[in-house]
């Protein structure tokens, strides 16, 4: 049984929309293949799903990711699930500590949590020497 038309014009107009974002991404190499990868793997793994509220529920998901990675210029999935950066609040905003980094089983999604997790550290470890040059 095939998808209804509409349907199916508008799954295949999503999947060309992140196909095009990602030729046109501006993040690099390594995540504008990202941005590919992920889109075929994820569109053929529903492939198979021919309930018309399901397939309704992954295009509005497909687009909400979309939006998301235009938006933040970030193409890697949104960690629901966790707290993207858990930190230990105190008074003086410049001792905001990382109190652990976000997990992630896909390994590149985990590279670039690490990577940024690093850049965080440095930022307030040069804000702290900053601010002790300063007294």
């Amino acid at each position: 049984m095939k998808a209804p038309p509409d349907t199916r014009s508008t799954v295949l107009g999503l999947y060309r929309r992140i196909l095009r974002t990602g030729r046109s991404w501006k993040g690099g190499q390594e995540e504008r293949e990202y941005i590919e990868r992920e889109a075929r793997a994820q569109f053929r793994r529903s492939a198979a799903v021919r309930d018309p509220t399901e397939v309704d529920k992954l295009v509005q998901e497909g687009e909400q990711r979309l939006e998301y990675a235009l938006h933040y210029h970030i193409p890697y999935p949104r960690l629901h699930h966790a707290s993207q950066f858990p930190r230990r609040y105190t008074l003086n905003a410049l001792q905001v500590e990382p109190s652990g980094a976000p997990q992630s089983k896909d390994p590149d999604v985990a590279a670039k949590l690490a990577a940024a997790t690093e850049r965080r550290r440095a930022k307030l470890e040069r804000a702290r020497s900053e601010e002790g040059n300063a007294s």
